[in-house]
């Protein structure tokens, strides 16, 4: 499986990008239905306008399709969306996966 794929009950690691004037910046997690649920915590971006890591646990009942998770700045409104695979076959990961380091601003 590659990176933007995870098994029901995998966890999934992610992480927005340009925050310049955020303070702070929540996430909400879209379902394959439509449906969606605010992930109860706030990533804080750092001098790089990139956020902290968020380490997402993708329920084991969880539909098969495409997710999207969003990182939405408090003060700004800025938003970056994901888009990522759940599948129900696969042994799930039971940690939370590094990320790549994100690209300098400014590309």
């Amino acid at each position: 499986m590659n990176a933007t794929t995870v098994t029901a009950g995998g966890i999934l690691s992610a992480r927005g990008n340009g925050y310049t004037n955020d303070r702070s910046v929540t996430i909400t997690v879209f379902r394959t239905d439509g449906t969606s649920f605010a992930a109860g915590t706030e990533v804080t971006p750092d001098t790089n306008s990139v956020t902290e890591r968020y380490c997402l646990e993708v329920p084991a009942n969880a539909l098969p399709g495409i997710w999207a998770i969003a990182f939405n700045g408090v003060q700004t409104r800025h938003q970056t969306i994901g888009f990522f695979r759940v599948v129900t076959t696969g042994m799930p990961n039971t940690t939370c996966p590094d990320l790549i380091a994100p690209l300098p601003g400014g590309r």
